[in-house]
C-alpha cells in the first residue's frame, strides 16, 4: 500500500531524515519509534505532502503521492497530528463533519444524508456518538483525541496516520484510543502508522516497528526483533531489562535506575565494538584482518568475514576453514582480481554482497564483521560510500567492524576508531620474483 523509497527531507536546509526505505503492505498497523528529535514526525509530515522532499518518493497504491489533488489523497490518507487545531465552540457532530470536506461538490455548503451517515458511524466506532451535541471545549483530553479520531475516520481514509495519540492522557485513555485503533485495523481493515514514544505500548499494539535514530532507520521488524535490551541501549543510552509480557509474550521493557543499575547480571553486559580500517599501498591488509579473526575465535566470539572482488582459494581461507563453525566466510568478485576496467558483472556481484553484509550487520549475530576489500569496492564505484556508512553507523555498539582495502575514504577514516597504513617500502614482486603458492597466493 505505503512505498518509502529513498526518502530524504528536512528543515531550512538541514536534513532530519536520510535515505529512508521501507514498504507497508495493506492491513498493517506499524509504529514509529525513536528518541526525541529522531525524525519520527518529520517522517509523518513527508508522507502526508506535509513536507517537501529532497530526495526520494513516497508512493500509495504505487503512485507518488504527489500527483494526488488534495480531496483525492484526503479521500486516502488521514494524518492525526499531535496538537490538532479543533473549533472549541463547536459540537462533536459538527466537528467530525469537517472530515467530509473532501467529498463536498463546488457550491455544496450544507452536509447531504450520506455525509452525516458515514459521520455517525464514525462516532459510533469512536464511542464518541453519546456525547454528540456536547461542545468541543467541555470534553477531557481522552474525549478529545477519540473526536479527532472520529474526525479522519469521516475521511473514510485507506490509511490511517496519527503522531503520538497518547500523549498527556492517563492509562485509561491511552488504552482506549490503542484498543480503538487496533479494533479499527483488525475489524474494518484500516491500514495504520502511528508514532509512539511509549515502547511498552509500541510493543503491545503494533505488528511492525520502525526504530528511528538520527534521522536514520536503526532497525525495522516485528517487536521481538526490534525491543531487545542490547538496541534499545545502544539507541536510547538507557540501561534497560526486556522480559516478555506474560499475556501477550511481547517484549515488556523495565527501566533501570542510576541507583539499581549495579544488579544488572555482568554476563549480559558487552564490549564496546570499534570500527578499524586497514588501509594502504603495501602487503598485509587481509592477513592482518583474518588474524584478527582468529584472535576472535580464541575468545569465542562469532566471525563473519565478507570478500569483496575476491573469488579465490587463499591459503588463509583454507586455515579459517577449521574454524567454520565460529566463522563464516562469504565472496563477492570475480575469478581474478579487477583490473581497471570495472564491468556490470563486478557492479551486481559487490551490490549483492552489500546487501547480504547488510543483513548480517543488522542481524546482529556476529560479533565480529570483516569487510575485506571494501575500500577498494568504493574506490571503483560498486559501492555506495553513504551506504557503508549508514549501516557502520546503525550496527549495535557492542559489534566490532573492520574495513580493508586501499585508498579508504576519507569519510570512513574519520569514522573509525584505528586506522592503520600499511606502507610499501620495498617489493620482491619489483625485482621479478613470482608470487609463491601459500605466502602470496
Amino acid at each position: 500500500m505505503l512505498e518509502v523509497k529513498n526518502l530524504t527531507c528536512g528543515y531550512d536546509s538541514k536534513f532530519i531524515l536520510n535515505r529512508i526505505n521501507f514498504r507497508i503492505e495493506n492491513g498493517g498497523l506499524w509504529g514509529i519509534i525513536g528518541p526525541n528529535g529522531s525524525g519520527k514526525t518529520t517522517l509523518l509530515k513527508a508522507m502526508t505532502k506535509i513536507l517537501k522532499l529532497q530526495k526520494g518518493e513516497v508512493l500509495f497504491a504505487g503512485k507518488n503521492i504527489l500527483k494526488f489533488g488534495f480531496r483525492e489523497f484526503a479521500k486516502k490518507v488521514a494524518f492525526v497530528s499531535q496538537s490538532p487545531e479543533v473549533g472549541y465552540n463547536m459540537t462533536i457532530e459538527e466537528f467530525v463533519l469537517l472530515g467530509r470536506i473532501p467529498y463536498r461538490r463546488q457550491f455544496q455548503f450544507l452536509e447531504s444524508r450520506h455525509d452525516v451517515e458515514v459521520a455517525e458511524e464514525a462516532m459510533i466506532l469512536t464511542d464518541t456518538i453519546r456525547f454528540k451535541n456536547r461542545l468541543i471545549g467541555e470534553l477531557s483530553g481522552g474525549e478529545r483525541q477519540l473526536a479527532v479520531i472520529a474526525r479522519a475516520l469521516a475521511q473514510e481514509p485507506r490509511l490511517l496516520l496519527l503522531d503520538e495519540p497518547t500523549a498527556h492522557l492517563d492509562i485509561t485513555h491511552q488504552i482506549r484510543v490503542l484498543d480503538l485503533v487496533r479494533r479499527l485495523n483488525r475489524k474494518n481493515g484500516l491500514t495504520v502508522i502511528v508514532v509512539l514514544h511509549d515502547l511498552n505500548l509500541a510493543s503491545e499494539y503494533c505488528d511492525k516497528l520502525i526504530l528511528l535514530n538520527n534521522g536514520l532507520i536503526h532497525k525495522i521488524g516485528s517487536p521481538q526483533k526490534v525491543l531487545t535490551y542490547q538496541i534499545i541501549e545502544d539507541v536510547y543510552d538507557t540501561t534497560v531489562v526486556v522480559e516478555k509480557n506474560p499475556i501477550s509474550s511481547k517484549p515488556y521493557i523495565l527501566v533501570v535506575s542510576e541507583q539499581c543499575s549495579g544488579q544488572i547480571n555482568p554476563t549480559r553486559k558487552t564490549f564496546k565494538g570499534y570500527v578499524q580500517v586497514y588501509t594502504g599501498n603495501g602487503k598485509g591488509k587481509t592477513t592482518a584482518a583474518l588474524g584478527l579473526a582468529l584472535r576472535a575465535t580464541g575468545a569465542g566470539l562469532k566471525v563473519y568475514i565478507g570478500q569483496f572482488m575476491k573469488k579465490r582459494n587463499y591459503s588463509e581461507l583454507k586455515s579459517l576453514e577449521k574454524f567454520s563453525e565460529s566463522i563464516t566466510i562469504e565472496q563477492f568478485g570475480r575469478q581474478r582480481f579487477i583490473g581497471q576496467k570495472v564491468t556490470e558483472e563486478d557492479k551486481l556481484l559487490a551490490q549483492e554482497g552489500f546487501e547480504k553484509v547488510k543483513k548480517i550487520i543488522d542481524d546482529g549475530k556476529y560479533n565480529l564483521v570483516i569487510l575485506d576489500e571494501i575500500n577498494v569496492a568504493l574506490s571503483y564505484g560498486l559501492l555506495k560510500e553513504d551506504e557503508v556508512i549508514e549501516i557502520i553507523k546503525c550496527r549495535s555498539k557492542a559489534q566490532e567492524i573492520v574495513l580493508t582495502g586501499r585508498n579508504a575514504p576519507n569519510k570512513i577514516v574519520e569514522l573509525a576508531d584505528l586506522v592503520t597504513e600499511m606502507k610499501e617500502i620495498k617489493h620482491y614482486f619489483k625485482q621479478g620474483v613470482k608470487a609463491r603458492k601459500g605466502i602470496e597466493k
